[in-house]
């Protein structure tokens, strides 16, 4: 979780600059924002490093991205505090075997 604290508030901003109640990020993606969601450069180098971050977490734990089939995080923007800094957060992941994990941050 803390290492997605200096995401929240970049998500917030993006969500209400688009008029998005909630952004999904693919993990698995180098650029995890959606196509379609335009975002101002500070979210956009944010997300960038969590995906950076996230393969570094998987080699340390003896995994590659080659090991899921899916994995991504959706923030519900709509929920989050009003500066932005608590955005809760689920995440989504499947691996290559087809199992599921759903965990609520």
């Amino acid at each position: 979780m803390s290492g997605l604290s200096y995401l929240h508030p970049h998500i917030a901003n993006t969500c209400r600059a688009s008029g998005l109640s909630a952004i999904t990020l693919d993990l698995l993606s180098a650029s995890p924002l959606p196509a379609d969601v335009r975002a101002d450069k500070p979210c956009v180098l944010a997300t960038q490093a969590l995906h950076r971050k996230f393969v570094e977490l998987l080699h340390k734990l003896g995994f590659t991205l080659s090991d899921l089939r899916s994995a991504t995080l959706t923030f519900r923007a709509s929920a989050a505090s009003p500066d932005g800094y608590i955005v809760p957060c689920s995440a989504d992941f499947t691996t290559a075997r087809g199992h599921h994990y759903h965990y609520e941050i």
